[in-house]
This record gives C-alpha cells, structure tokens and sequence, in this order.
C-alpha cells in the first residue's frame, strides 16, 4: 500500500491523503480506519484523526486501542476532558493497556488532578516499565505535589531493565 511506504518515508501528510483514499472506498475497514486515523495523527491532523477513531469506534465499539488513540488527540486538542472520558473507556475495555492509562494521567494533570495523575502515571510504569517519557511527566506530577525529594529521585534515576517495577514507585504512594 502506498500510504504505508509514504509514512514509512517520514511523509504522514501524503500517508494520510493516500490512506484516505482506501478508506473512502472501504468505509466499514476498521484496521483501515485505525491506520487512517494513525497516520492523520502523526501528520497533525487532529480533528480529522478524531473523525477517524470516532469512525473505528462506530465499527469496533470494544476496541480499547481507538479509545487511547481518541484519547491522545483530544489531550493534544486539550480538551482534557473529552480525553479523559475516553482514556476511561480504554481503561475498562483493557485495564492492562499502558498508553491509556498515559492519557488518563495527561488528562487528569491537565485538569489539575494531581493525585490521580500520579496514581495514573504509576499504573502505567508498572504495566510498561520501559517509557522514559512517562517516568518523567510522572516526576512532574510529583514535584507539583510538592514532594521534590521523590520527584528528584524518580526523574534522575534511569529505568532498570529487568526489574518488573519502575525504580520511583517505592518513593511515592497515593494519599
């Protein structure tokens, strides 16, 4: 598929028009769809790729992938609070899907929900150890808690391969 190829080449926009085009002609191929509203995501196409995981969403109301990916360009859009919701949705549909609980706690640390944002963070580190990124928005969160110690030491200290928890969980519990 040349969609594929062109987002393969670092060209999102051109993968989303070609994409689209396939969509267009087969409007009930969900994995189509999440590839289409994927690719329009990367491409910054926000409102389209919501189009599109709505779309996914209609044909797969159980598919807890197109909720997280709802829910990662509603946080983008900030509307937290539609993101929210749906990284909730993803949650109940799959408890052990990281990258909802991710846009959970972004949703919730945008609405300044700092606790739950923690608690969110620190799920998902404990179903997928090995995200950086996270480690470093949850030591955020923790410092905005006001507890800097555990913060300091959670965003300075890199993951460890093997362990089955991140190295900060034990310097921070939810109230």
């Amino acid at each position: 598929m040349l969609g594929v190829v062109a987002y393969q080449r670092g060209d999102p926009v051109q993968a989303a028009a070609l994409i689209g085009r396939a969509a267009a002609a087969r409007p009930n191929d969900a994995d189509l769809h999440v590839n289409l509203a994927n690719t329009r995501h990367a491409a910054g196409q926000l409102t389209a790729a919501i189009e599109s995981y709505q779309r996914v969403i209609a044909l797969q109301p159980v598919s807890a992938q197109a909720y997280a990916g709802l829910s990662r360009a509603l946080n983008d859009l900030a509307d937290h609070t539609g993101a929210l919701a749906a990284a909730q949705r993803a949650v109940a549909l799959d408890p052990k899907l990281s990258d909802a609980r991710v846009q959970m706690a972004v949703a919730l640390a945008a609405l300044n929900r700092l606790p739950e944002a923690g608690q969110a963070y620190q799920q998902a580190l404990l179903l997928n150890p090995d995200q950086p990124e996270v480690l470093s928005r949850f030591a955020l969160v923790l410092s905005r808690l006001d507890l800097p110690d555990a913060a300091l030491t959670c965003h300075h200290r890199p993951l460890s391969y093997g362990r089955t928890t991140p190295s900060c969980t034990s310097h921070w519990r939810a109230a």
